[in-house]
């Protein structure tokens, strides 16, 4: 394969988008990424410093020369936003060596970065006049190294872009340094272990690329579809479809044991209550169960992606579950407290009340009752003073009898009430008490 087919056909349209247009970059990254041949989303979606604003870096500048520059840079964006590539090299050639008396700015990488994008080329920007390996691998090396001090990310994001513009040229060997270089910045970008996994698939060491490519596939299980379709893992087709095999099988495991566990968790949650405070009454589990029942469906299809899926299914669906145990205890809590002021207010109103309405209706039945039984007597007595003696003291006593009932009744019904309003609030402290260590 040319230099030339393989650069189109490797590069595919979209590797200049890797920074810059801050616009396009923002608004587009779905489109761009569907049309990569291979890799490089994770640079569309977080391109991290590479796509600064120019208010950004005017902020940044320390000098008018650096500000200038910045503005070169700008228009040089534009330009290359526009397709306009000889226009983008003249202002970033101004951006970076100055011109017309202004000096330029060599050391800011994002310059040299997208000086390398252009050169690189992509399926919109084949020009002859436009492409050029060596300079944009160059390129990407300078943008590495005035990164690499105070943004090392973006340096490994420089020396992944270098080692594809190697791998392009066949020299497989710089790639292979460049692209490990980039790992050693920036380990958690998974186009750094597949370029790095497809550069030993082609040159016939699929041993020591099974591994990278592994690593890829765990960050960005894309990348399993991806090393499927290219062409240097079809090389070693055996050899990569058991590594997705495994990693199926492995996946297969997990997501079973997280599902049993999960579902298991799923019962005890809604279980969960204490007497008459009950989870189900107090929390929403709709979401839990739903992301559940998407588990155990993606359980079913069997393939790598389905017990991912399953993976995150039960993840969901677990933070569902404490949340759900979150709004139960803060919520039944609410409750039983608000039960507990209501018994302290009870409490309360009865050690401060007087004497209940039914009591002194029980002491005027007495009294009415002595004085009837009084007047009884008075008619068996014989004699006024025996008569009006017997009238007397019957209704004294009788009635003072009845007060002393009243009084004496009154007191045990309110011992009993303040005993039986305690014992509540005991209780209720007691289920506030065992709410609170779930």
């Amino acid at each position: 394969m040319s230099v030339s087919t393989s650069l189109q056909t490797s590069v595919a349209e979209g590797f200049e988008q890797l920074s810059f247009d801050v616009q396009a970059l923002t608004a587009g990254v779905s489109e761009l990424t569907a049309a990569f041949h291979w890799g490089f989303s994770e640079l569309l979606t977080t391109v991290g410093r590479v796509n600064a604003t120019l208010v950004e870096l005017v902020k940044i500048a320390k000098t008018p020369a650096q500000t200038w520059a910045y503005e070169q840079f700008e228009i040089a964006r534009d330009a290359f936003r526009q397709n306009l590539y000889p226009e983008a090299l003249e202002y970033l050639n101004r951006a970076i060596n100055g011109y017309v008396g202004n000096t330029g700015y060599k050391l800011e990488y994002r310059f040299h970065y997208l000086w390398g994008t252009i050169l690189l080329g992509s399926s919109r920007n084949t020009s002859k006049d436009i492409l050029n390996l060596p300079y944009a691998e160059n390129a990407f090396l300078n943008a590495a190294r005035y990164a690499q001090r105070d943004e090392p990310k973006e340096a490994g994001r420089a020396f992944l872009a270098a080692g594809w513009a190697a791998y392009c040229q066949g020299k497989m060997k710089a790639a292979k340094e460049y692209t490990e270089q980039a790992l050693s910045l920036f380990p958690a970008l998974a186009e750094d272990h597949f370029q790095l996994a497809k550069i030993e698939m082609h040159v016939d060491e699929p041993d020591q690329g099974l591994l990278p490519l592994r690593r890829a596939i765990e960050l960005e299980r894309a990348y399993s579809i991806k090393a499927a379709a290219d062409d240097d893992f079809k090389r070693h087709e055996a050899r990569v479809q058991a590594l997705l095999n495994t990693l199926r099988d492995e996946a297969r495991e997990r997501a079973k044991t997280a599902l049993l566990a999960t579902q298991r968790r799923a019962g005890d949650t809604e279980r969960q209550g204490v007497q008459e405070f009950s989870l189900t009454n107090y929390a929403e589990l709709t979401a839990p169960k739903r992301a559940l029942e998407g588990a155990s469906s993606a359980a079913r299809v069997d393939t790598y992606f389905g017990y991912l899926d399953v993976l995150s299914l039960c993840g969901i669906a677990a933070q569902g579950l404490q949340q759900a145990m979150t709004q139960f205890v803060a919520r039944a809590r609410a409750e039983v407290w608000q039960k507990i002021t209501a018994v302290d207010n009870r409490i309360i109103a009865i050690n401060d009340g007087k004497m209940q309405v039914k009591w002194w209706v029980l002491f005027g039945a007495g009294v009415v009752g002595s004085f009837i039984m009084g007047c009884v007597q008075c008619g068996r007595a014989k004699g006024f003073e025996a008569a009006f003696g017997a009238l007397v003291g019957n209704t004294v006593f009788f009635a003072l009898l009845s007060g002393i009932a009243a009084g004496v009744g009154y007191h045990i019904h309110k011992a009993d009430t303040l005993a039986e309003l305690y014992r509540e609030k005991e209780r209720l402290q007691g289920i506030d008490s065992e709410i609170q260590r779930m």
